[in-house]
């Protein structure tokens, strides 16, 4: 059987969230309000923290390919 689980928020942590949820085995079903995506993109905080945790998650060198102006680690 498989464990279903409702993120709420389409933003980083609810990505991240649903990204992990999918990893361990759920399916995760994503709910956001907003009628689309930014056409923009979205600016994320990029350090510290949040380095961290992206490179736990193993999307570190993705986010890197992305990033104009990706901040390293000293």
């Amino acid at each position: 059987m498989t464990r279903r689980a409702v993120v709420v928020g389409a933003g980083i942590a609810g990505l991240a969230a649903a990204l992990q949820l999918h990893r361990i085995g759920w399916e995760p079903v994503v709910i956001e309000r907003a009628p689309a995506r930014r056409s923009s993109g979205y600016v994320v905080a990029f350090f510290g923290r949040g380095y961290d945790a992206a490179e736990r998650m193993g999307i570190l060198p993705a986010l890197c390919e992305r990033h104009v102006g990706a901040a390293r680690p000293q």
